[in-house]
């Protein structure tokens, strides 16, 4: 044991220090309070602590939520082809309304929906047209028959593109017509260049089949022909064996 005071080295017996007259009971209280001391000291810094981690992951995910909001919105499902009863339980389980427009009869479907896949707020109205199986065929064979002319089109300037010595720049295209066999006759405007950059603007007759989204054919030599080439669209039909059988 040591005195507190002045260090000077003491056995248990003493009461008092012989070099500085301090006595025991002073080390005793004196050591009870720095032990206080220091286990108050660790009280503190363990709060601290908390209190800062606690800030730290406060701040953490107010970041993350700021980055990544919570998306309450319902993403509209496509209803087409559903009875208006199936519609209608479909929209009350998604907490959306529904608003029909059209006749409805004991037969009618739904031919149309409003904002399909685009995501709205809980309580939206979504509005849908019902009619009959009749009609919804029809319509969708005259979305077949666009998509497939919208392909025949792209297929045609692919077709110029190939035929062209640089990248062409293209004006008005069209469809003019469609034979028994899957041809289609494109009308095409498109400003060819050449190597040093001059353009020159023409009409391009281009007949493509075989189409769809991902592929086309097209005869190179007799398939895209310059308007000012031909007088006559049966002499370009005629070079591509136009209403004759695909081979």
């Amino acid at each position: 044991m040591f005195c507190n005071k002045c260090g000077k080295e003491m056995n248990e017996q003493e009461k008092f220090c012989s070099q500085c007259g301090n006595g025991i009971e002073n080390n005793v209280n004196n050591s009870l309070n720095n032990s206080n001391i220091s286990i108050g000291n660790k009280k503190h810094l363990i709060y601290s602590l908390i209190c800062l981690a606690i800030i730290v992951v406060g701040f953490f995910t107010y970041i993350y939520f700021l980055e990544n909001p919570i998306d309450n919105s319902i993403q509209v499902p496509n209803l087409t082809g559903k009875t208006i009863e199936e519609a209608q339980e479909e929209m009350k389980k998604l907490g959306l309304k529904l608003e029909i427009d059209g006749i409805q009869t004991d037969n009618s479907i739904i031919v149309s929906t409003d904002t399909i896949s685009s995501k709205v707020k809980k309580g939206s109205i979504i509005r849908v047209t019902v009619g009959s199986q009749q009609e919804l065929e029809n319509k969708e064979n005259q979305k077949k028959y666009n998509a497939n002319r919208q392909n025949a089109i792209t297929s045609a300037k692919s077709a110029v593109i190939k035929y062209a010595n640089y990248d062409p720049s293209f004006g008005d295209s069209k469809v003019l017509e469609i034979d028994n066999y899957g041809r289609y006759l494109v009308e095409i405007v498109a400003t060819l260049y050449n190597g040093f950059g001059a353009g020159k603007t023409d009409t391009y007759y281009v007949v493509v089949y075989d189409v769809t989204s991902e592929r086309y054919k097209c005869n190179q030599a007799n398939g895209v022909i310059q308007k000012s080439t031909y007088t006559s669209l049966e002499s370009v039909k005629k070079l591509n064996n136009w209403n004759e059988e695909l081979k």
